[in-house]
């Protein structure tokens, strides 16, 4: 008997043993059905129903109720004994009510208790928000246990009536629902016949059929668990099924128009305009033009910290006034973007907020029209003429220098990493203007290393290693801005290679907001025993090379996602080793081409020493569903490629006798 159908006579088994008078009544019937088919894979929990219930209350006011039945498997899904519901917090969402029953295996009910039910803010020292968890833990949970949950909520968001969902999770589900209707528990829609409901169904295929356009309801059978395991994929809002939802409501006061992109970009800067009027936060010392923009930024750069602080829930929308700003040193990306839009038009510059979205998957061609899809703000300053910056863009509406006032190390006129390859919202009192962020923008990313060291008489190195980074590089000098000389320390251990046995020291570190273009670390080392022979050869260490890739698939596991790797910095590593007795490189010369990396390798001695030059080339992959396991196999040959090129490169021999 196979996995599956011991799982199957387990799960009939415990269901014939088991009632159901302990359970809600919605429960019930979704606890008595037979499985038929088990769930794939080697499940911890099942969940037998996830459904979910919205209506339209009137006001901007969203009414919301979730129904959760799950089977306790194995001893790792008892954490499905807690729940939780996340929330803004303040007026704009609260639990009404959060209802539990654990119906354990041997009939005996346990319901949820007060006591149980917990809410904390979410944030940290970077990040103080309304935003709240509230989590509930049923007590005494154990294997073969019938898990239920009923949570009621009321959300008011501050954007107006619109919500989302994913669909996909940790657990496989049996049964998933989502459903509008008139009524929520303890209240009747009371909302106007002029209310609209859009639902926007994103990436169902190849899971899913998608659902019909205008359906209200929506009900999914067999919905596979996330895939375990597996790494090197797309983010989840560009490869797996979620929903958003709103209710266009005429009646409700300052909310964005979502029938189109110019009407939501009007609204979008109709929220800016009021609180970005021109101010001068620093003297400009009778700088004009791009050089009065240049101090402004600098000044920023300088002074100023990225920080979020939502003390009212509207804060993820809405920026503070360049006065609060200024006085308190610190705000987050749409913050520092409204400073330095009210700094340019004092200074004469014409600016409009700019709506992006970075780190966390893409904005696509067909995105839904609302908020969710953008996670980041910058700012865009008109031009009357062309400026030559690489950051410039031209638009139907005229011509824009882009600037994302987060990045604390990037001149004027460039763009950081995270923006390659993406596409941005221009929001200008007439509409919306797409546009392409140009490759041209972004600082290079670059490391490079620099190895010079001298054999000991014990066969050891001794010597000194710098790296330099250019633009996002190694995050160097991103941790000595957050963290200081522990954290750089603490990243160079692993990213250095140092080997077991190693001495160290981390020279003082440059100040990182000094203005330069490039960051630059050094640090001297011993290495006890760092060449001894083996047959003939000798393995030099791997101290500062290029990080080995990583596999993103355990063997023998079918690959369930897509396939997406980013490129990455370009890293020259250089070495200069002055060496007792003379040794010769066993390959003077040699390349590796792959889909994912260009390797360049050269090595020439000189009497008594030996230089090497590696230089790696990074390039960004994508294979959709139906190439998914051909980039399996290009990803495995890269890390094996990869492995076996730095091993011949670092081995050097003894010369031949004559």
């Amino acid at each position: 008997m196979n996995a599956r159908c011991l799982l199957l006579a387990l799960l009939a088994a415990t269901l014939a043993a088991q009632t159901v008078r302990g359970l809600p009544d919605w429960a019930g019937p979704h606890a008595l059905r037979e499985p038929t088919v088990p769930p794939a894979g080697d499940p911890d929990a099942w969940v037998l129903l996830d459904r979910t219930e919205f209506a339209y209350r009137g006001d901007g006011e969203i009414r919301k109720r979730n129904f959760r039945l799950v089977r306790i498997l194995t001893e790792r899904g008892l954490g499905e004994g807690g729940y939780a519901v996340h929330g803004l917090g303040g007026a704009s969402s609260r639990i009404k009510r959060l209802k539990g029953w654990n119906l354990r295996p041997d009939g005996e009910s346990v319901k949820l208790d007060r006591d149980y039910v917990i809410t904390v803010a979410k944030g940290n020292s970077a990040n103080y928000s309304t935003d709240t968890t509230t989590s509930a833990y049923l007590p005494r949970v154990v294997k073969g246990s019938l898990v239920a949950f009923e949570s009621e909520e009321v959300i008011t968001h501050p954007l107006g009536p619109l919500d989302g969902t994913s669909i996909l999770e940790v657990h496989p589900i049996r049964r998933w629902e989502l459903a509008m209707v008139k009524s929520v528990g303890w209240f009747t829609a009371t909302a106007s016949d002029g209310v609209r409901l859009r639902v926007d169904a994103r990436h169902f295929a190849p899971l899913f059929a998608p659902p019909d356009p205008g359906a209200t309801s929506l009900a999914l059978d067999d919905v596979p668990a996330l895939a375990k395991h597996e790494s090197g994929t797309p983010d989840a809002r560009n490869c797996l099924p979620w929903l958003a939802l709103s209710f266009s409501d005429p009646t409700v006061p300052n909310a964005p128009d979502l029938a189109s992109w110019d009407a939501y970009a009007m609204w979008i800067h109709g929220t800016y305009e009021p609180r970005t009027r021109p101010a001068r936060p620093v003297d400009l010392a009778g700088a004009t033009g791009l050089e009065a923009l240049r101090t402004i930024r600098r000044w920023m750069q300088r002074e100023l910290t990225y920080k979020q602080v939502y003390l009212t829930p509207d804060r993820g929308w809405v920026p503070e006034t360049p006065e609060d700003v200024r006085r308190a040193r610190f705000g987050d990306c749409k913050d520092l973007a409204g400073l330095f839009m009210a700094a340019a038009r004092d200074a004469g510059f014409e600016a409009v907020p700019v709506l992006a979205r970075i780190g966390d998957g893409t904005l696509e061609a067909d995105d839904p029209v609302g908020p969710f899809g953008f996670n980041h703000a910058i700012a865009a300053i008109r031009l009357q003429a062309a400026s030559g910056l690489p950051a410039e863009i031209a638009t139907p509406q005229g011509r824009y220098l882009l600037v994302d006032l987060t990045e604390q190390f990037t001149p004027l006129g460039w763009l950081g990493e995270a923006h390659r390859g993406r596409r941005v919202l221009i929001c200008t009192g007439k509409g919306a203007t797409w546009a392409a962020v140009p490759d041209a923008a972004i600082v290079p990313s670059r490391v490079d290393v620099n190895l010079e060291a001298t054999e000991t008489a014990n066969g050891g190195l001794k010597g000194t290693l710098s790296v330099t980074e250019t633009g996002a590089g190694a995050g160097l000098r991103h941790l000595a801005l957050t963290g200081g000389a522990r954290e750089v320390r603490e990243r160079c251990a692993t990213l250095l290679d140092f080997p077991a046995g190693a001495t160290w020291d981390l020279s003082p570190l440059p100040d990182p907001k000094d203005g330069r273009d490039t960051f630059r670390i050094q640090v001297a080392f011993e290495l006890p025993h760092a060449l001894e022979a083996a047959g003939g050869e000798w393995l030099l260490p791997r101290l500062g090379l290029p990080p080995s890739p990583q596999s993103i698939q355990r063997l023998g596991q079918p690959r369930r996602l897509p396939v997406s790797l980013a490129g990455g910095p370009a890293w020259d590593w250089r070495a200069t080793l002055h060496l007792r007795e003379p040794r010769l490189p066993a390959m003077p010369t040699g390349s590796l081409e792959t889909p994912m990396r260009s390797l360049r390798f050269s090595a020439e001695r000189k009497a008594g020493t030996l230089d090497l030059h590696l230089l790696q080339t990074r390039r960004e992959v994508n294979y959709p569903y139906e190439r998914r396991e051909e980039g399996v196999q290009a990803q495995r040959s890269d890390w094996k490629g990869f492995r076996t090129f730095v091993d011949e490169a670092l081995t050097v021999t003894a010369p031949r006798m004559p």
